[in-house]
């Protein structure tokens, strides 16, 4: 049987005319491949010895299998896209060098954008009269930062930029002369180790293994990358190996920084991968194609109307924007969404996803099929490292969490099973298909769902969920008894930071570390960026506490990035720490009361399940501290031991006036505070 093969080509508009050596290009087009082994991209670039893509789709047309129709040497693009499918790790977290535009002038506040996005290594592309920009932005960066210039093979004498190399700002110029006068100039070894490599290394020819300087390698140019992977063992300076772009897809861009993280020194340098903000959102109508050609498949134009036949960027031609509404809002805010929805300039391909209600204000976050994708393939790599993922979707589609399973399928060449999440417990537990076995799996439970699985009597509802390689919950509102209960029962938990902005969690505790014991930090993920704020917006060290600032490719634009009311910090191992809302401080009478420690406090008492301590308005002194404790059956406990505890371990200011007792916390279905009812429980 010949193996199956699908492509497709895909165009994307630059939002300005990208300026080059080889010449001005308004778009990007690229072909996509998927094969039974993964997907690919070939993405070929002019002035790199590349074949065309009309030349790798005449090869595609007559592939039938690779064995019996091997890629010729003359496409090394199509032979990197049939690497990338290959690829057996996920895109590493590298750090990337932010590019700064030509046309800015402004530098200070040019400078100020890219920090704001976490870059401290800048690449600039330069012409013979720029000495004096460089200069200006040399002077500008501050201690740590670093300076990249690129000539594009446009320099005529590298005499003016010498004195460059002596700044402590300046990392390296790459490729300053074409590559046949970088091969027959002869350096001194000062100049040679300031001096980068690209056009000069195609996807013909060995890399250099004798030289001092840089290598600029682009993964989707390589052609075999087997053979690269040899070939870097040799290379002299293998800690200066830079990996860089070619302005293709997230397909092409997963593989590239995979590749990348096979390199044990990758991490010493910023890589290339700057390239996102350089496209117009959304590929327009009439834009793309695609071509499907496989076993059984013709190869002719596939109509529109047929695109989920393709790849998960079939999403990308919707034609009408889409919301997704809770039905069981009340009127107030079915009233809200409906204003919402009619003065929303949305545009084709957009999802939009509620967040709010149920006591507050409701909003949409306006996800596309590409921040969605985005996140799904970085929470692929994370939490089954390639492999096809089996999600059993318990939450519904007006919940992030109810839609990121559908792209992590999707993504990942995997399942989706979705089943009623009430978990009543007349209802038996939903079965798993046998096919389940051959994915990694996956449930996304909130504290609720959780609670009653666990509370079926003869433990059933804990094997039940022992069969799933990872139980995703967000940590911020499970209870401490619910966690200590999967720990003793081994439930490898996941435990997730995100929110709907970023498209579910953009760092997680994972369930090795969780059944260890670890304390909870989540490792971030490659798409995104986490940097911890002072109160004026500097970042700060490791270890700091401070404000969370996420900058991921699941962010919507036009920033790509969100300043959370979270407080946390980073550990020296790059795990984050969440430590709460910093919005949730009490002001009482002029002192600060921290909630959680006073909730760690009397969480500790015996017949205590969960707190939650708020402020209640007072007259006198601004603001009281109330505790809610969740007991057995909403019973009391002690209310002068609950105090005199809090006495003994905190300052006297941090000791509720008021308690409350209840069955359960006021958290919705999705583990959030449910403002109304909070407020019930606190008039009552």
């Amino acid at each position: 049987m010949p193996s199956a093969l699908e492509y497709f080509r895909i165009r994307r508009r630059f939002k300005k005319p990208l300026r080059t050596a080889a010449g001005v290009f308004t778009e990007r087009e690229s072909i996509v491949i998927k094969t039974a082994d993964g997907d690919g991209e070939i993405a070929p670039w002019p002035g790199f010895g590349c074949e065309t893509l009309d030349e790798a789709e005449a090869f595609l047309k007559n592939f039938r299998d690779e064995n019996k129709t091997p890629v010729p040497a003359n496409l090394p693009c199509t032979r990197a896209a049939f690497s990338m499918t290959k690829r057996k790790t996920p895109a590493a977290a590298l750090r990337f060098a932010g590019f700064l535009p030509r046309g800015n002038d402004d530098v200070p506040a040019m400078l100020a954008e890219k920090r704001a996005k976490g870059f401290s290594t800048f690449k600039l592309k330069i012409a013979g009269g720029d000495t004096a920009r460089v200069s200006e932005i040399l002077a500008h960066l501050r201690a740590g930062e670093k300076l990249r210039l690129d000539a594009n093979g446009t320099l005529d004498s590298l005499a003016p930029w010498l004195p460059f190399f002596e700044n402590e700002f300046f990392e390296f110029l790459e490729q300053p002369f074409s590559p046949a006068r970088m091969a027959a100039e002869r350096f001194s070894p000062e100049i040679e180790a300031k001096l980068a490599l690209d056009e000069s290394i195609s996807a013909a020819r060995a890399l250099p293994e004798d030289r001092l300087g840089f290598l600029v390698i682009k993964p989707a140019l390589l052609g075999d990358w087997d053979a690269f992977r040899r070939q870097r063992r040799k290379v002299f300076a293998p800690e200066k190996i830079i990996y860089s772009s070619v302005f293709e897809t997230e397909v092409g861009r997963a593989a590239a920084l995979s590749l990348a993280g096979e390199d044990p020194f990758a991490g010493a340098n910023a890589h290339g991968f700057d390239t996102e903000d350089y496209f117009e959102e959304l590929p327009r109508e009439g834009h793309a194609s695609c071509r499907q050609h496989g076993s059984g498949a013709s190869g002719k134009d596939v109509g529109r109307g047929a695109q989920a036949a393709c790849p998960p960027r079939d999403m990308f031609f919707q034609k009408l924007p889409v919301f997704c509404v809770n039905p069981h809002w009340g009127e107030t805010e079915r009233a809200e969404a409906d204003e919402i929805i009619k003065n929303t300039p949305a545009e084709n391909g957009e999802i939009f996803i509620p967040t709010g209600g149920t006591g507050g204000k409701v909003k949409f976050v306006p996800h596309t099929p590409a921040t969605l994708e985005a996140a799904a393939r970085a929470q692929c790599e994370i939490l089954a490292g390639g492999a096809p993922v089996f999600s059993l979707s318990t939450l519904p589609l007006w919940h992030v969490s109810g839609i990121m399973p559908v792209f992590r399928a999707r993504v990942s060449g995997g399942r989706v099973q979705p089943c009623d999440g009430k978990f009543l417990t007349d209802a038996p537990l939903p079965a798993l298909p046998a096919e389940a076995v051959k994915f990694f799996k996956t449930v996304s439970l909130v504290p609720t769902q959780l609670r009653r699985i666990l509370e079926r009597p003869d433990c059933a509802g804990a094997t039940w969920l022992r069969q799933f390689d990872c139980v995703l919950l967000g940590g911020a509102a499970t209870p401490a008894d619910l966690l200590a209960r999967c720990r003793r029962e081994q439930i490898r938990v996941g435990i997730g930071y995100g929110m709907t902005e970023t498209a579910a969690f953009v760092a997680l505790h994972a369930p090795a570390d969780f059944l260890a014991g670890k304390p909870v930090a989540g490792k971030i993920l490659s798409h995104a960026r986490i940097r911890i704020l002072d109160a004026s917006g500097n970042a700060l060290p490791a270890n700091a506490a401070g404000q969370i600032e996420i900058f991921a490719e699941s962010v919507p634009l036009p920033e790509r990035k969100i300043l959370t009311q979270d407080e946390g910090f980073i550990d020296d191992a790059g795990l984050l720490h969440l430590l709460g809302r910093i919005d949730r401080f009490i002001n009482t009478g002029g002192e600060k009361v921290d909630p959680r420690r006073v909730e760690e406090v009397l969480v500790s008492l015996p017949g205590v399940r969960a707190a939650l301590v708020v402020g209640e308005t007072d007259p006198e002194w601004g603001a009281r501290v109330a505790a809610i404790l969740e007991t057995e059956n909403g019973g009391s406990i002690s209310i002068e031991d609950a105090a005199s505890l809090v006495r003994e371990r905190l300052a006297r200011h941090c000791v509720p006036k008021r308690f409350v007792f209840v069955g359960r916390l006021p958290f919705n279905e999705k583990g959030k505070l449910d403002s109304a009812e909070l407020a019930r429980i606190l008039a009552e």
